[in-house]
């Protein structure tokens, strides 16, 4: 019932420089949602919440990794809409209830279960993309963004919880929810 968070919020896209200059300059053309197994939130378009840092880092690693040649940042300006926040307790319920349903369904069809490990988020994705299919069933609307929080990185300090990485991460999964595209101003 409380799932439209009331604001726009910023968010950032590490991408090859071609595509995110396309992007801003084509908005149209908009974003090719992200599809693979290991998509933690889902399937859909990833930012990192107010975090042009933490896309610039992805993107200058991806590249120092030969998988983009120039790395960029876009950002967007995000109308979360539906948001199945993954920082509210009713929403992990719901979480909990579709991972329940996936282990059913996993015993009845014999299927292998999905499951995480070194990076793969196999069993995430498939727990929150089988939320999509609940709620088409209840004739619910679906989530048009997935927003969590990712810890990640080395711990601050002996004994701590926080890590230097950690971030909140969005994944647009309804494109009319991206209200606008931007190149990132440069600090002076």
């Amino acid at each position: 019932m409380y799932s439209n968070l009331p604001a726009f919020v910023l968010g950032f896209h590490g991408c090859e420089r071609a595509i995110g200059e396309n992007l801003v300059a084509n908005p149209e053309s908009f974003m090719k949602p992200s599809s693979n197994s290991y998509d933690w939130l889902g399937h859909g378009c990833y930012f990192w919440e107010n975090s042009d840092l933490r896309a610039i880092h992805w993107s200058e690693e991806m590249a120092a990794h030969g998988k983009i040649k120039e790395p960029f940042v876009i950002g967007a300006i995000i109308d979360l809409g539906q948001c199945l926040n993954l920082v509210d307790p009713q929403h992990a319920d719901i979480l909990k209830g579709c991972y329940d349903l996936l282990v059913e369904v996993v015993k009845k069809t014999g299927e292998i279960m999905p499951y995480n490990k070194n990076g793969s988020n196999s069993l995430d994705c498939a727990v929150i993309n089988l939320i999509d299919q609940v709620t088409d069933f209840k004739q619910q609307p679906r989530y048009d963004t997935v927003r969590a929080p990712f810890l990640e990185g080395e711990h601050l300090y002996p004994g701590a919880c926080f890590r230097d990485d950690t971030h909140m991460q969005i994944c647009v999964r309804n494109n009319n929810c991206i209200k606008g595209l931007f190149h990132v101003r440069k600090m002076i």
